[in-house]
C-alpha cells in the first residue's frame, strides 16, 4: 500500500524514513513488535487514525500517536504520526480503549 518513495517521521522526534523497505524495516523492529489498535478519523482534511498502544498495566490500549495519512492514486505516499495523545480529544478520539 505505499508507494515507492513513500515517508514516514513523526514529530517531533528527528527520525524520518523514506521507501518502502526502510518504513518496512523500522516498523518491524520496532513499532510492530507491540499490541496496536487504530480508529479512524481525519485531519487537515484527509484520512488519519489515533493509534493506540497495549498497556498491560492499565489492561486498555493507550493514545500513542496521530497518523495523519497522505495517498498519492490511492497508495500510502506519506504518513506523519504526532507523538502527541494530549490533541486526541480535538480529534473525537478517547484517551483509551478498554477490552
Amino acid at each position: 500500500m505505499l508507494t515507492d518513495d513513500a515517508r514516514y517521521s513523526m514529530p517531533p522526534l528527528p527520525q524520518w524514513y523514506e521507501g518502502r523497505d526502510a518504513i518496512r524495516a523500522f516498523l518491524v523492529r520496532g513499532p510492530l513488535t507491540g499490541k496496536w489498535r487504530f480508529l479512524p478519523t481525519s485531519a487537515n482534511g484527509g484520512p488519519a487514525f489515533g493509534t493506540y498502544l497495549w498497556d498491560a498495566g492499565r489492561d486498555a490500549y493507550v493514545a500513542a500517536g496521530l497518523d495523519v495519512i497522505v495517498l498519492r492514486d490511492m497508495e500510502i505516499a506519506e504518513v506523519v504520526s504526532f507523538l502527541m495523545p494530549e490533541i486526541f480529544a480535538e480529534f473525537g478520539l478517547p484517551a483509551e480503549i478498554v477490552e
